[in-house]
């Protein structure tokens, strides 16, 4: 599922804010993305920080989805009053919500946040399990280097 390399360098930038990398039992699907203190506009901040571009990059490239909703009461607590909302929790999409609770303030100016979440049954999934559907053995390589090199032609470098 995360073979495609710049999902690959995405989480492990990811990770180097994320207070957690959540894997299924069979370690191959990573299922839930944790706490990156990300900022941007779409989860309810003034400004955009490189760990919210990576995030809104992330996920506009793969098939997680946040689970964040902007009438969601906000997790941190300033202490001039303000309040954010750093911790974002991202899930695969064979992944439903089925509850979310924000707890009070436990004197340490953040509220946290559990979220339980359900994978539905096989044959409930969004996507499919994907098959490849080329066949190198049938290529006609000939035509394609032709085609390749008069591409290559066109493109002027000077």
């Amino acid at each position: 599922m995360m073979s495609h390399p710049s999902q690959v360098d995405t989480l492990r930038a990811l990770q180097g804010n994320a207070g957690g990398l959540y894997q299924s039992k069979s370690k191959d699907l990573l299922k839930t993305l944790r706490d990156f203190n990300a900022h941007s506009p779409v989860w309810r901040y003034s400004d955009t920080n490189e760990a919210g571009r990576t995030v809104r990059d992330f996920l506009s490239s793969t098939t997680f989805e946040l689970l964040c909703n902007k009438k969601d009461p906000r997790t941190y607590l300033y202490y001039n009053g303000k309040s954010t909302t750093p911790d974002l929790l991202i899930v695969t999409a064979d992944l439903s919500l089925t509850k979310r609770t924000n707890l009070k303030d436990p004197g340490s100016g953040s509220r946290q946040v559990l979220a339980e979440t359900e994978i539905p049954n096989t044959d409930q999934r969004p996507f499919p399990p994907s098959k490849i559907a080329w066949d190198f053995k049938e290529t006609n390589w000939t035509l394609f280097t032709e085609l390749g090199n008069v591409t290559l032609g066109m493109i002027n470098l000077t």
